[in-house]
């Protein structure tokens, strides 16, 4: 089974923009571990960081939705959305 379609295109983006994941990270004011987690589809991004990550890539917001949706859709279990809580 692939990954989650929203890690395979923000990944997918990144590399055909010649980006290392540091770039990416670093350009988008994104926590590199944040944009790993999303690329291996650990996590999802919220509104915000999904507008500058896809800013930075050059890609409308809505194509990224739509590969969202489209992980749900087919039945993938979205992952818990930390709420930043410390235990």
């Amino acid at each position: 089974m692939g990954l989650d379609p929203l890690a395979e295109l923000l990944k997918r983006c990144r590399q055909e923009r010649g980006f290392t994941q540091q770039q990416l990270a670093a350009t988008a004011a994104v926590p590199l571990t944040s944009l790993q987690n999303y690329e291996q589809a650990h996590r999802r991004p919220d509104l915000a960081t999904a507008y500058r990550l896809a800013r930075a890539l050059g890609v409308d917001l809505v194509v990224l939705g739509e590969a969202a949706d489209r992980g749900q859709q087919e039945g993938e279990k979205l992952p818990e959305r930390q709420t930043g809580k410390r235990k």
